[in-house]
């Protein structure tokens, strides 16, 4: 599982998907500030050159 922090027209939203390349969204948190988000999810937070995605990070599978 992924989470992904993308930037959209009212602020950012924390997205959970099972693949990075995948449409569908598990979960969603919103956020005027994507420094909120990232403090929500202790999670090793790598930067995107994906347009319009700000952060993602590999969260651990059980």
């Amino acid at each position: 599982m992924y989470a992904v922090i993308i930037r959209t027209k009212r602020g950012y939203e924390l997205q959970y998907k099972d693949d990075l390349a995948s449409e569908n969204v598990t979960g969603k948190e919103y956020s005027s500030n994507d420094e909120i988000l990232k403090r929500s999810l202790t999670a090793d937070w790598q930067e995107s050159n994906e347009e319009n995605v700000l952060w993602v990070a590999k969260l651990i599978d059980n």
